[in-house]
């Protein structure tokens, strides 16, 4: 079993939009034209920082938002392992767990992880 790896970023809740930060993901990435999937559950799929995040990266990405709650079932899902990432946004956890079990995208985290993955985020 070869893992991906887990980034973990750091700072004020809501406020992650250091380039810096995101180079550094995209280092790890190493694609010209990276596919990030994003997962904004714990922050209740807000869309308030879709924007900042976008221009936050210093090279163009295809983004992919995720957002439980304005979709209904699981197939909506079904992509979200396709990505050369997935981002987590902040927020809280134990909810965000929560929905993710019922939904089935745990185990489906830890299988993208488990084969070779990255997961990356701040907070949650």
């Amino acid at each position: 079993m070869t893992a991906g790896q887990i980034i973990v970023f750091g700072g004020p809740s809501g406020r992650c939009t250091n380039g810096r930060i995101f180079d550094y993901l995209l280092e790890a990435i190493g694609a010209p034209q990276p596919r990030v999937a994003v997962l904004a559950t714990p922050g209740g799929d807000s869309t308030v920082w879709d924007e900042p995040l976008i221009t936050s990266f210093s090279q163009p990405c295809e983004f992919a938002f995720y957002r439980f709650f304005d979709h209904g079932g699981p197939d909506d899902f079904a992509t979200v392992t396709d990505h050369d990432a997935i981002l987590v946004t902040g927020g809280n956890t134990v909810a965000a767990h929560a929905v993710w079990r019922e939904y089935g995208l745990d185990a489906r985290l830890r299988a993208y992880w488990e084969s070779g993955g990255i997961l990356a985020g701040w907070s949650a």
